[in-house]
């Protein structure tokens, strides 16, 4: 299992491990929580996972993509259940990280995917074609989800060489970057462009600010996770040092996501029990929008020096 609302590495490198273990003699299942999956069904998402229920039990559990148990949700009682728990994951340790267990954590790694073609390379390149192709589409989702599509700054070569070997087991990036970036609902861009609608610049136009609300997701007739890659629309403008994403998933309850080329976000995030990475990390805030907008502006401006 990833964590809650798995984006696209968390679950499409759950997807491949789940067809890899098959491959090797392993039965293993998918939990999930209760949020609304269907962007990924180009991948059979809805057939390979479980909606979490509280009288599961796994013998061993592999949690991918985070090392914090809160971000795991409800399903963080599995972790108790459990025999054996093995986390693989490329962030920074987090505040809450989940204590005796085996960890492979691996922070120069774009993304979990890589770190499982890595260890199961020539394994993959065994399956049969069908399956090969799969676990292609499943680890590519991965990796242009974390890569945002190769224009992050942790895209690197070791990472370029790896989506040429995924083309070799039948990957079409072009297929794959449609279903998973391009595929919109016209709501869907209708919500987006309302949340862009909401940018502020401030400390000299390096701080740049949106916000999105349930009421703007209802209005627009979508799930909450329609905006999960929401920053992606705002980033690499000249002169934006911080980008501070505001995103209300509950009553005063905010996701609160941070990118920068400049200053540790990562570092920031912590402080509030987030984490993530040095260019972009994540928390959830509770409180009144405007009060913890206006909290996070005094503290991005004293460390800019506005």
């Amino acid at each position: 299992m990833s964590h809650v609302n798995p984006d696209g590495d968390g679950l499409g490198s759950s997807l491949a491990l789940k067809t890899i273990l098959s491959h090797l003699g392993l039965t293993a299942t998918i939990v999930v929580d209760q949020g609304d999956l269907s962007r990924y069904e180009f991948l059979s998402c809805r057939s390979n996972t479980l909606v979490f229920t509280q009288d599961q039990i796994y013998q061993t559990l592999i949690i991918l993509d985070c090392n914090n148990e809160s971000r795991l949700g409800n399903r963080n009682v599995l972790i108790s259940k459990a025999k054996q728990v093995l986390i693989i994951d490329h962030h920074e340790y987090e505040d809450g990280i989940i204590p005796n267990v085996f960890n492979y954590i691996s922070t120069s790694e774009v993304c979990v995917g890589t770190i499982l073609y890595s260890v199961f390379k020539d394994d993959i390149h065994g399956f049969d074609l069908q399956s090969r192709k799969y676990v292609a589409d499943c680890l590519y989702t991965s990796i242009i989800n974390d890569t945002n599509n190769f224009t992050n700054i942790n895209t690197n070569q070791d990472v370029l060489n790896i989506a040429s070997e995924l083309c070799q087991l039948g990957l079409n990036p072009a297929a794959i970057y449609t279903a998973f970036f391009s595929d919109h609902d016209p709501w869907k861009l209708k919500l987006i462009g309302e949340v862009i609608a909401t940018m502020e610049l401030l400390c000299q136009n390096r701080i740049l600010i949106i916000h999105s609300t349930l009421d703007m997701i209802e209005r627009n007739f979508q799930p909450i996770e329609a905006l999960d890659n929401m920053t992606k629309w705002v980033q690499g403008l000249r002169g934006v040092d911080v980008i501070l994403y505001l995103k209300e998933t509950g009553t005063e309850v905010f996701k609160v996501s941070l990118r920068s080329p400049t200053i540790d976000v990562n570092c920031f995030a912590s402080a509030y029990g987030g984490g993530g990475h040095k260019t972009a990390a994540g928390m959830t805030m509770r409180g009144a929008l405007s009060q913890i907008r206006q909290h996070l502006i005094i503290e991005l401006e004293r460390i800019l020096g506005c």
